[in-house]
């Protein structure tokens, strides 16, 4: 809708800030098949950025004239740094249904110990070495500056914050999820991380090789971007 609006209030200036907009790109690392999919992307694309400045965000810097690139718009408090390292795999799960896949790798692997984050409305028996939270952004976040590595779907956000924190990264995309999956294979592919269609514990990467410096160019584009001089909040 507020696309749309551009063709009716031509004097007022828009702004289109999304991951979305680096994912059709010529640059964007692609992938085969999901044509529908990837039809539909353009479309909503195309909507939301009518008349628009268009801003498309990315774990890395790229050069396209037809976007401004900037780091990923991530909460203030996700650069908040901690000196503690604690012998833990953080997982978020999108649902519930994934876990029994996580607790036979956790019974496969009872020297690795697990902090699972999902959408818990049923009773689950887990292994010693795994441990289940309901959702609470809070304390994920506390948990993702102490622990060890991470494992998350295919979302954009949690992907970076991992990223942006040093965490060796496992994706687990969605099934028939073309963004996921575009997301994944664009971190694998820029030596980001790994997917996988499962979750595979041996499959978690050693070190993570982001170049961490990129995201902390959020502030200085935004302020370019919106024509702004003081600090943000």
């Amino acid at each position: 809708m507020v696309g749309l609006s551009a063709l009716l209030f031509p004097k007022i200036n828009y702004i289109s800030i999304s991951h979305q907009n680096a994912v059709t790109l010529d640059v964007y690392p692609k992938i085969s098949g999901y044509f529908v999919q990837k039809f539909f992307l353009r479309l909503i694309n195309w909507v939301t950025t009518i008349r628009a400045k268009k801003v498309a965000l990315s774990y890395y810097e790229f050069d396209d004239e037809s976007v401004i690139c900037c780091p990923p718009v991530l909460r203030q408090s996700s650069y908040d740094k901690s000196d503690k390292n604690e012998d833990f795999v953080l997982i978020y799960l999108m649902n519930q249904d994934m876990l029994p896949g996580l607790i036979d790798e956790a019974i496969r692997h009872p020297e690795i110990n697990m902090e699972c984050f999902t959408r818990l409305t049923k009773e689950f028996v887990c292994p010693r070495n795994l441990k289940l939270h309901k959702l609470d952004g809070k304390l994920f976040q506390e948990k993702m500056k102490v622990c060890k590595s991470v494992i998350c779907s295919g979302g954009f956000e949690t992907s970076a914050e991992a990223i942006l924190n040093n965490k060796p990264l496992l994706m687990v995309p969605l099934p028939n999820h073309y963004e996921q999956y575009a997301n994944c294979n664009d971190v694998e592919k820029h030596d980001l991380g790994t997917y996988s269609k499962k979750i595979e514990l041996h499959k978690l990467p050693i070190k993570q090789y982001g170049k961490t410096e990129w995201f902390y160019c959020v502030e200085n584009k935004l302020k370019q971007i919106f024509n702004i001089n003081e600090p943000l909040n």
